[in-house]
């Protein structure tokens, strides 16, 4: 069993959000006399990617190496997991209709109906949307469930009650609008996560200038042995500053925006995203390195909100948009000290902000960890 008192833990300095919550922890604990009441229910939402058991018996969306919400419940704790998973929500939240004609929905039809025709506990992968009826009744064969939830596939799919609309850009202004402000019944607490950094000020080396010299003819009659490259690199930094030579950066964009214009009159895809003042830590998990590297580079201007501000991301959300509403009230500072100095009730509705996060990219953040009987048993 893993050590669950959050105090105790080691926590990186440059998660300056953990190690405030670490703090507030420590101080509600002070304020509070004899043994902590256990009854008050621990809600956990899986995320957009969210599954129920482990995905294909291995990976675990909640807790690591170890079951977080049988562990909270072992140890007297309310834990509900709430069944949401990554195209569902309940019927009166929905996203995107447009991903799929409705006259072309036989594949995902197919789809929905593998992934639901076995019972919860034996599914490899669980769309949480029994809610909808999309599970099988008893007796019923493959076919005969596909049949029934067809026109109720359709139904979902063509309307505002998916996962997939609330995610979009009207969707997001829809719930906006059914939820504007908190409920005034509710603490609310929220940190950020930023797994980028700014974009080195680099400057072209001599292997990147003698590169760009050999494409012009006769390079090595002008250019023996590289000697321009490297009578120029050691002038790069001052000529940089001086404004007389271009930086990486700006190299860079302009060999992005020579692609971008000759693959779109190519025909080809022309969205190679463009460099921006954020790139991807080293030790962010692979997959979500070119959505990052691409937010950095997004040139959205939004009120309030700088540039730089905007391009902060941990490789799917951009950081700016967890700090809580934009027409706030948002709060940062210690909790704890308001609390200890005002009535409980005169501090919900507000969002408290402990702060930043620099280490933790996205897949941290969503706990997708394998399954310690899966390790036991490579090991063994």
């Amino acid at each position: 069993l893993v050590k669950m008192d959050p105090t105790m833990h080691t926590v990186d300095p440059e998660n300056e959000g953990i190690l405030e919550l670490q703090n507030e922890v420590i101080n509600i604990r002070s304020m509070l006399s004899g043994p902590l009441k256990r009854d008050c229910p621990i809600v956990l939402v899986p995320g957009f990617s969210g599954w129920g058991r482990p995905l294909l018996g291995t990976v675990n969306y909640f807790g690591g190496f170890e079951n977080l919400p049988l562990i909270l419940s072992q140890l007297g704790y309310v834990v509900i997991v709430v069944r949401i998973g990554p195209i569902s929500t309940n019927r009166e939240r929905a996203p995107w209709q447009d991903l799929l004609p409705p006259r072309g929905l036989n594949p995902l039809i197919d789809f929905i109906t593998s992934c639901s025709y076995e019972s919860r506990q034996d599914r490899i992968y669980d769309l949480h949307l029994d809610h909808w009826g999309f599970s099988r009744n008893p007796g019923e064969t493959y076919s005969q469930m596909r049949a029934r939830i067809a026109p109720d596939i359709t139904t979902w799919w063509t309307g505002l009650h998916n996962g997939l609309y609330d995610n979009s850009i009207s969707g997001i202004g829809n719930l906006n609008a059914f939820a504007p402000t908190p409920s005034p019944n509710i603490y609310y607490f929220t940190m950020s996560f930023c797994a980028t950094r700014p974009f080195p000020k680099d400057t072209l080396t001599t292997q990147d200038i003698n590169g760009f010299l050999a494409l012009f003819p006769l390079n090595q009659v002008w250019n023996p042995l590289g000697v321009w490259g490297r009578v120029a690199a050691p002038f790069q930094p001052l000529g940089t500053r001086l404004g007389v030579l271009p930086s990486l950066y700006a190299a860079l964009t302009w060999i992005t925006d020579v692609a971008n214009r000759h693959l779109q009159i190519m025909q080809y895809f022309s969205q190679i995203p463009r460099p921006g003042s954020q790139i991807p830590r080293q030790d962010m998990l692979p997959l979500i390195m070119y959505p990052a590297y691409a937010m950095g580079g997004r040139g959205t201007t939004l009120p309030g909100i700088t540039l730089q501000e905007f391009q902060h991301n941990d490789g799917i959300v951009n950081t700016r948009s967890m700090d809580g509403p934009s027409t706030g009230p948002v709060n940062h500072g210690s909790f704890t000290a308001r609390l200890a100095a005002a009535a409980p009730a005169n501090l919900k509705g507000i969002y408290w902000n402990l702060g930043a996060n620099a280490t933790i990219d996205h897949a941290d953040q969503i706990g997708v960890f394998t399954d310690p009987d899966t390790v036991r048993l490579l090991i063994h």
